[in-house]
């Protein structure tokens, strides 16, 4: 059977056209299933060997046993409820286009007249009501819906390191590594940074306690010594930042005219494309994480957990960006130079900002092509 489908202009807004067309909208989508071919507007040509042809709303297309099956769903969205007048209309554009009227299937948004339903139901044709639209709004019971965004971010809050030397090395000695010929070689947030990466740090909220291991031939140099360590413990802090995505809720159901049964239903949720900024909710443990997902009003879907690329190390995230390296050295310069007070200790907030975008930023290109990032 030859087909064709037209591309129909842009309805008016509020026009009957407009209306029925979200009608045939949601019923195509509620009608996709694996096998089943859905399309919409589709013209048949008729069987009197004319050339007129006659519009389907929704036209189902499957094959059984190597036959093809066809169903024509005409959907109205109109204030009035349905007459026999639009069954009979129904009935002569399927056997126009030969489709059984068995095959046949009507759906309203508004109710039907007794005698329509009764004129369907001889035809052998199903009458069906499109509930939960609202009116002239168009838009079907709707609730509100979240998409929470889960970020994990690991921050370094205590390092303690053992050797057999009783001097206390600087804190810069402390976290540096070198190698026998005197070459910086890695640090201590390095270790810990690609523990992260590599998910040897579990995801679970809350402090854990860590055990690092020492690479081959890195030391220390405390007093202007090369010290090799004994080990190295670290106690850090995973926190989940949250950002939720607002959406809604669009659910529909098909009810039998006749019998009020369900024949189907479907729930869809649509969310906004992530843009602009969005507030962050930071929790500390896991109890006070799944008490807030799943305290929200609405449906709500969890996504993650992501791991942020960087972790926090002090006023900075580590690896440092090209923008924290000029910052640090700005200020610090500065302050050598006599222009500012002592600065230490630095504020996260000033170097890396309030919001969290500052984490996404390229690492420096210097600690790119140094021995750290190896």
């Amino acid at each position: 059977m030859a087909k064709r489908s037209r591309r129909k202009q842009k309805a008016p807004s509020g026009s009957t056209r407009e209306k029925g067309d979200i009608v045939e909208q949601i019923v195509a989508t509620m009608h996709q299933s694996p096998g089943v071919k859905v399309e919409r507007n589709v013209y048949l040509p008729t069987r009197d060997g004319s050339r007129r042809t006659r519009e389907i709303d929704v036209l189902l297309t499957s094959h059984i046993a190597g036959y093809s099956i066809q169903v024509a769903i005409e959907c109205k969205n109109e204030e009035k409820p349905i007459g026999v007048q639009r069954i009979d209309e129904f009935i002569g554009k399927l056997n126009d286009v030969g489709i059984p009227t068995q095959q046949g299937i009507y759906v309203s948004a508004s109710r039907y007249t007794t005698g329509a339903i009764a004129r369907a139901k001889k035809a052998r044709i199903r009458s069906l009501i499109l509930q939960e639209l609202e009116n002239d709004s168009l838009h079907n019971a709707i609730r509100d819906a979240f998409q929470s965004l889960i970020y994990l971010l690991l921050t370094i809050t205590t390092i303690q390191m053992e050797n057999d030397v009783p001097e206390i090395p600087t804190p810069h000695q402390m976290l540096m590594f070198y190698d026998g010929n005197g070459r910086i070689c890695g640090s201590v947030p390095d270790i810990i940074w690609r523990k992260w990466l590599s998910s040897n740090i579990p995801d679970r909220l809350g402090t854990h306690e860590l055990v690092l291991e020492i690479p081959d031939g890195w030391l220390q140099i405390v007093d202007e010594k090369m010290v090799k360590l004994n080990g190295i413990r670290a106690i850090v802090q995973v926190t989940a930042h949250v950002i939720n995505i607002p959406g809604r809720v669009h659910q529909h159901k098909l009810v039998s005219a006749s019998s009020k049964k369900l024949e189907r239903s479907s729930l869809e949720t649509v969310y906004e494309r992530p843009s602009g900024t969005y507030g962050v909710n930071t929790f500390q443990t896991e109890k006070d994480l799944q008490k807030y997902i799943h305290g929200q009003e609405g449906i709500t879907l969890s996504v993650g957990r992501f791991r942020l690329p960087r972790i926090r190390f002090g006023p900075m995230y580590w690896p440092p960006s090209n923008e924290t390296a000029r910052k640090i050295v700005g200020i610090m310069k500065a302050y050598a130079e006599g222009k500012i007070e002592d600065p230490r200790p630095l504020d996260l907030a000033e170097i890396e900002g309030t919001d969290l975008s500052a984490i996404w930023e390229p690492i420096w290109s210097e600690y790119k092509n140094s021995p750290f990032s190896k």
